[in-house]
Parts: C-alpha cells; structure tokens; sequence
C-alpha cells in the first residue's frame, strides 16, 4: 500500500542488522514493517521488540499508508541499508546484462559457423 511497495520489493523478510524488516505483498498490495531488535534478540518476538516502521492509518489490508512511527539513529542505518540494497540489485543487474551479452555472442558465433559450414 502507500508507502509499503518501494521497499517490500527490495527487501524480504528477515533480520538485517538490529533491525527486523517484515515485507511482502497481500491482495491488495504490499505491507511493510520494521521492529528494532533488543540486544541480544535475533528474530521477531513483538513482546520484546518495538515497532518502528509501519501502519501510520488507514484501514490495514485496503487503505492503509506506512511512514516512520519512531524515529532515531534507525532511520538512519535502515537509509544505508536501502542504498546498500540499491547498489547490490545494479550490480546484479549489470552480471545478469553482461552474461546475456556473452550468450549472446557465443550464440552469434555458432550460428555464423554452422551457416559458413553449409
């Protein structure tokens, strides 16, 4: 939902750092939330963490938009982890660019060759 879907499409569900990012899409859209974990705490226990990121208002499931509901130093290391995220897809992205070009010039390469050899 609003403000939900640029970052549900960069990250999965998990624990990055002290954060815990839950992400992912439902019927109507995508959902979004970030608990800071407490030392020490690996996974999501909500007795133990606090939300930081998520459901601002709305009716959760149809019209529901995210923002920050604390803010502090998190905001901040969740910031890098965005541009670490941003920086790890383009980099993907060129690999996956530059194999489909190898494939496709080794392709080229044995069809001229089969066609020369006729």
């Amino acid at each position: 939902m609003n403000g939900a879907r640029e970052y549900a499409q960069l990250f999965g569900t998990g624990t990055y750092g002290k954060l815990y990012i839950d992400s992912g899409q439902h019927a109507r859209g995508y959902y979004f939330h970030i608990w800071v974990l407490p030392e020490g705490v690996k996974d999501l226990d909500r007795s133990r963490c606090v939300e930081v990121f998520g459901i601002l208002g709305g009716h959760p499931g149809w019209t529901e938009w995210y923002g920050w509901l604390h803010r502090g130093k998190w905001v901040e290391d969740f910031n890098d982890l965005v541009v670490q995220r941003k920086q790890e897809i383009a980099e993907q992205k060129k690999r996956d660019e530059d194999d489909r070009a190898k494939r496709m010039v080794s392709e080229n390469a044995k069809t001229q060759q089969i066609l020369s050899e006729y």
